[in-house]
């Protein structure tokens, strides 16, 4: 029998009959090389497959923390909005006091003017 592989790889389709021409177990070796390669591309298969489950399962984390992360986000935005509107609030509420003491502090001069002394 000849050698038809070379670098562990499956031998060619033309070069598998060539060899079966050549021998006196024709059938036998055709089936014999023919289970190899179908074992050797069922394996690469397995791999393949193993291989698509993990990069499966990492873009399922991945689209999992995205998603934690988007709703992070989210809240902090809303929290950020909250902290907003307080400090509005606030400012608005500071100016009615800086109004307020204006009109006590106008108030006040106008009494003491009106006060006989």
């Amino acid at each position: 029998m000849r050698q038809t592989e070379t670098n562990n790889s499956p031998a060619s389709l033309q070069n598998l009959a060539e060899e079966a021409l050549f021998s006196d177990d024709i059938i036998p070796t055709y089936h014999t090389r023919m289970t190899d390669i179908l074992n050797k591309e069922t394996e690469e298969a397995k791999v393949h497959g193993q291989a698509m489950q993990s990069l499966q399962k990492r873009h399922d984390i991945f689209k999992q923390n995205f998603s934690t992360l988007l709703g992070r986000a989210e809240e902090e935005e809303e929290r950020a909005r909250t902290r907003e509107t307080k400090l509005w609030e606030m400012i608005e509420l500071r100016d009615d006091m800086i109004q307020l003491r204006e009109e006590i502090v106008v108030r006040l001069l106008e009494c003491l003017s009106h006060t006989p002394r």
